[in-house]
């Protein structure tokens, strides 16, 4: 089987320049390889390069040294993140990957249910169809009907993070990134919200699936394959059983 990512010797420093000009690596010589359909969990402490590693592989940071080959889906073409020009990058996450960030953007002053069709249009949908799709989503996320009108500022933060992932999913994505996309959520909706993405693969054929993880019960449903980061370095990867014996 083809590969959906490939890394290879990826670092990231940032240059503090209100504290003296300090460095912090950030991500350390990471390589690995992730096949077209499968689900990689990456876990480890707050702080040891997760989010880092996911913004990377988004696009939304630039990488200090290494490389990332990305192939959304077995049809598309294999691209180089670092000789996308800025409006390149944009139109691979509109068409085939998508991002859920761990901090939630609320737009102001737009319904919930027009920014979740607004995304969809974005990704090519025709408007009715945005819509239908986005009313399912948020149906299936058990957003109420009420709240479809309503402005995301007003919603919970455990509403919010649904509506973000109606908007990662309206998309239907061949990769989807995502940063702790349960993390305010109660233990029935997370079940929810699992399945969900296990669907998501299905309907997208095999759709490739990057989740930062700290739900134990979650990781154990959705991995096929586990990342350990632990101080900027990958310290494992593997199958689940791989990495727990390696750890």
């Amino acid at each position: 089987m083809s590969n959906c990512i490939e890394v290879s010797g990826l670092s990231k420093t940032f240059t503090l320049h209100l504290v003296g000009g300090t460095r912090l690596n950030a991500l350390h010589e990471t390589s690995f390889a992730l096949e077209h359909g499968a689900s990689l969990v990456i876990m480890g402490k707050t702080g040891a390069g997760k989010s880092t590693l996911l913004k990377l592989l988004a696009g939304a940071y630039r990488a200090s040294s290494g490389a990332i080959v990305i192939q959304p889906s077995p049809e598309s073409s294999r691209v180089e993140l670092a000789s996308l020009s800025d409006v390149d990058l944009i139109a691979l996450r509109r068409r085939s990957v998508g991002y859920l960030p761990q901090h939630i953007h609320v737009v102001p002053r737009v319904p919930a249910i027009d920014v979740v069709t607004a995304t969809g249009i974005e990704a090519g949908l025709e408007e009715a169809e945005a819509r239908a799709r986005a009313e399912e989503l948020l149906d299936e996320l058990e957003i109420k009907r009420k709240l479809f009108p309503l402005f995301p500022s007003t919603f919970s933060p455990g509403e919010r993070q649904r509506l973000n992932l109606a908007c990662a999913l309206v998309r239907n994505p061949s990769l989807l990134l995502m940063d702790e996309p349960v993390s305010a959520l109660d233990p029935r909706m997370m079940q929810q919200v699992v399945g969900m993405l296990q669907r998501h693969r299905s309907r997208t054929g095999g759709g490739t699936l990057v989740t930062i993880l700290h739900q134990m019960a979650a990781a154990e449903q959705l991995a096929d394959r586990v990342m350990v980061i632990d101080d900027a370095r990958m310290k494992a990867f593997g199958t689940f059983s791989e990495v727990l014996q390696a750890t």
